[in-house]
């Protein structure tokens, strides 16, 4: 069966190259999912052929790849062998950019040994007849987690397999290359807290609240689900290190890591018991707000088991649903849920299914349209190294009859990475309130944030907004529609929506102006620059008059709320400046400074191009170092450059003008590096930060005291003889590839030694050593012997194993100063050795005929390597 080319849409691009992992006139598709190899096999000799190879994450027949998710490779293998056969196998990834190192891997859990080298012997898997199929690399006992996973990085990934067997039928079918896109997606963390309601906190009987240790196990069962089933990285790790506020609640970075961000403080959410039809929508976006304000991507309010169906009527979960417009990233779960409900919830945040997609229906519940129909699922959990089978139906449809195991359908995945996939975060306003369907509005405070922009500008809609420089001319503009969809009570209740909306910022922009269906419904002044109270403000003007012999005199008057109201400073100035000290009594985002002239009867005025805000802000910005990406290894540590980013936190204060820019680490080595840099706020106020790291770029050493070493044939036992050392990091592993030295045949061998330190640095030594006889001889045994020219000179000696038992199996030659002896008898076997079975040794017979009087040397050579050497004095 031979290979062919890769089976894409609409054209066929050569997807193999033979030999070389990475030939230059090897094409590589970069959209190809999987290799179809087709072909017939051969009827003249048993054949083994590698039919497919393709990266699985988790649902089969998706593409792309996700960066940094865990990954195996799928191996469709058919035999027309009658019986097994032992297959070598090589496997080997790479990044065809060169921007990472080559990751060559054996699979240990089919070898007997651990990190061959690419295409080593010894590395075997069992092939039966007709189709087998396997996936690399397996769980491995023992093993810590994730070091022997495959991670692709973006944005290509390739992969290449290799097999070998000797008597294979066609050889050319045995090999498989192709490279895949990967894409990147956003930090996807959750934040888990437990929720009430004051209602509750004063109800008689009193309800149980979830605690920390309720939240976490539902935290954990929600983790495991997300990492099987969800397109994002898993890599761990939260953006901000150290503590920092988030709705009132202390964060930890321990806290910060994928899927198990848990809040152990009760949040008290002010509403009473039962919840009306507003309260609803007002937690929702509540619990949206602390997403958005932490950074993460949803907040997941853990409530008592009883309080969705005692408050809403409804199941054990509930989220906005996925045709609220626009959408509101939290959800409500009751503490003992499945954790896939959870990811049910998010995925309608994101808009999983929209109103009239053709794979919406009715579920079981009539007036409920947002989940999908029973879709066949299969899969593959990575995580578990378990094939999810096609009985198990996506886990967007509730079907109460089905287990608590849930899957996730291609379709499902490929619109989610679609929604996840990562961009950079521009500076975005968090609005913040509760829309009315008769017009009405609440607003709480709006937030400048980096994020991604829910709408882009140039939209249009029911609620439009528009932004307005100092002049009032709009600079920009745009606008969503509202679906006042809010409460899960029925669909009549369209009463209002919850807002928590991430808009873009544009510069220049004085005030913001929001309208419903072209009824105003707020408008809000953006600070221009900021003066702290009790700071000096300059202010100059400048005025003409008409008749050179008059003065002009000034007065300079003050506004706090925009031009309303005006308080006087100063009178009757002639200069064309002014200073005064911002009171500590005015605090205002909407200050203006007016200048009135007059020449004594006429006046004129100017009033300053845009707002100014004052502030008592006094305090320095906390400064936070980000790293661009985790650590390279479980243990904490980095083992090539990292890039340091700095991010402020003015807590509320006038807001982080500026941070000093991004520092690279790339050394020396050390178990604590620690930068230090600087982020400024508005007001001037200026805070250190510092970021500490591990740091460990140097592979660890290894030596052995074998190297060299010669041991006897059939020696038991002999233990592999090495030591591994880590300056800086410390040892994870020093493993050999044997756990005794091979000694059942004779001649040069070898065994690897890979050494793992807990930064993830990686050294392998191959060490060399020779087994041999125990060789007795020569006969006779002088070191110095005499003979006569032209006689015959019988060289005698026998040949043991560590046993002392007699080996009768070598091969043995002579050589007389080089060149190959002659027997006296004329053998047809030239210069080699016979084995003398009654006499139990080997035996030859030299002719000295035509030797030189004087010194000779004699030098008999066995096929284990060794030489044994005497002179012979030829006499008269």
């Amino acid at each position: 069966m031979r290979l062919t080319d890769a089976v894409l849409t609409g054209r066929r691009t050569p997807m193999f190259c033979k030999k070389k992992i990475l030939a230059e006139r090897c094409s590589f598709a970069i959209v190809a999912l999987y290799l179809t190899i087709a072909g017939s096999a051969r009827a003249q000799a048993p054949d083994i052929a590698l039919v497919s190879m393709r990266p699985v994450q988790g649902v089969f027949g998706v593409t792309p790849l996700v960066r940094d998710k865990r990954t195996v490779l799928e191996l469709q293998i058919t035999s027309t062998f009658s019986s097994d056969v032992q297959v070598q196998v090589s496997i080997n990834t790479d990044d065809p950019t060169g921007a990472r190192t080559m990751q060559t891997f054996d699979d240990p859990m089919l070898a007997p040994v651990i990190s061959k080298p690419l295409f080593s012997s010894g590395t075997f898997i069992t092939i039966h007849p007709g189709s087998n199929t396997y996936y690399w690399p397996p769980r491995l006992e023992g093993i810590p987690s994730g070091f022997f996973d495959l991670m692709p990085p973006a944005p290509q990934w390739c992969a290449h397999v290799q097999l070998f067997l000797p008597g294979d039928g066609d050889a050319s079918n045995n090999s498989a290359q192709a490279c895949y896109t990967v894409k990147g997606t956003k930090p996807f963390r959750i934040l888990y807290l437990p929720l009430t309601t004051q209602g509750e906190q004063t109800h008689t009987p009193p309800f149980n609240v979830p605690t920390c240790d309720d939240v976490k196990p539902l935290a954990s069962r929600s983790q495991l689900f997300m990492r099987r089933a969800y397109p994002m990285s898993e890599i761990k790790g939260g953006p901000l290190p150290g503590e920092r506020l988030v709705g009132g609640h202390t964060v930890r970075d321990e806290d910060l890591s994928f899927g198990d961000n848990v809040l152990c403080a009760p949040d008290v959410y002010p509403a009473p018991y039962p919840l009306n039809q507003l309260d609803y929508p007002r937690l929702m976006a509540h619990l949206s707000d602390l997403a958005a304000m932490g950074n993460f991507a949803e907040a997941i309010g853990v409530v008592r088991n009883g309080f969705i169906g005692g408050n809403l009527g409804i199941g054990g979960a509930v989220g906005v649903a996925s045709i609220a417009s626009p959408p509101v990233f939290s959800a409500l779960i009751e503490e003992a849920q499945q954790g896939y409900l959870t990811a049910q919830e998010m995925a309608h945040s994101y808009g999983w299914v929209p109103s009239g997609n053709p794979l919406e229906c009715q579920s079981t519940v009539p007036t409920d349209k947002n989940h999908l129909c029973n879709i066949p699922a299969p899969g593959y959990s990575v995580e578990e190294r378990t094939t999810i089978p096609d009985s198990i139906i996506d886990f967007m449809h509730p079907v109460a009859s089905l287990s608590g195991t849930r899957w996730i359908s291609s379709a499902t995945y490929n619109y989610l990475l679609s929604k996840l996939k990562d961009n950079p975060d521009p500076k975005v306003i968090l609005l913040r309130g509760l829309i009315f369907s008769d017009g009405r509005a609440e607003f709480g405070p709006w937030y400048e944030l980096n994020g991604e922009p829910q709408i882009q500008l140039g939209q249009a809609g029911q609620l439009m907004i528009s932004y307005l420089d100092a002049f009032g001319t709009v600079i920009g503009s745009t606008g969503t529609d509202l679906n006042f969809e809010p409460t899960h009570f029925s669909e009549t209740d369209s009463v209002a929506a919850a807002l928590s909306l991430k808009i873009p910022e544009v510069p220049g922009t004085s005030k913001i102006v929001l309208e419903l269906s072209g009824i105003s419904l707020l408008e809000r002044i953006v600070a221009g620059k900021l003066k702290l109270a009790g700071e000096t403000v300059d202010v100059t003007w400048q005025g003409s008059i008409a008749n050179p012999g008059d003065t002009l005199h000034y007065a300079v008057l003050l506004s706090a709320d925009g031009g309303l109201t005006w308080a006087p400073l100063a009178l009757d100035l002639t200069d064309t400046h002014f200073s005064f000290v911002m009171p500590s009594n005015v605090i205002s985002h909407s200050l203006l400074v007016k200048v009135v002239a007059t020449d004594g009867v006429r006046t004129s005025e100017g009033v300053s191009s845009a707002t100014f805000s004052s502030t008592d802000d006094v305090s320095a910005p906390t400064v936070t170092g980000v790293p661009d990406r985790s650590p390279d290894s479980q243990a904490g540590w980095y083992n090539h450059q990292v890039t340091i980013s700095w991010i402020g936190d003015d807590h509320g204060g006038t807001g982080v003008a500026s941070c000093d820019v991004p520092v690279t680490y790339s050394g020396p080595d050390t178990t604590s590096a620690i930068l230090t840099r600087h982020c400024t706020d508005v007001a001037g106020n200026t805070g250190a930060g510092t970021f500490s790291l591990n740091y460990d770029a140097t592979v660890p050493t290894i030596a052995s005291s074998d190297e060299g070493r010669t041991v006897i044939l059939h020696q038991f036992g002999v233990a592999p003889s090495f030591h591994c050392a880590d300056a800086t990091s410390g040892m994870l592993k020093c493993l050999a590839s044997v756990s005794v030295l091979d000694t059942a045949t004779v001649g040069a061998k070898s065994y690897t030694i890979t050494a793992l330190d807990n930064a993830n640095n990686q050294s392998t030594l191959v060490v060399h050593y020779r087994v041999v006889y125990v060789f007795v001889g020569i006969s006779p045994p002088s070191s110095a012997v005499k003979v006569k020219q032209g006689s015959t000179f019988p060289l005698k000696f026998v040949l043991y194993d560590a046993n002392r038992t007699v080996v009768s199996t070598a091969t043995a030659a002579v050589y007389v100063d080089g060149s190959p002896g002659v027997s006296s008898g004329g053998s047809t076997m030239g210069n080699a050795f016979r084995y003398d079975r009654l006499a139990q040794q080997y035996v030859f017979d030299l002719s000295l005929k035509g030797l030189t009087l004087g010194a000779h040397q004699i030098v008999v050579r066995l096929d284990d390597g060794t030489d044994h050497t005497f002179a012979l004095s030829i006499t008269k």
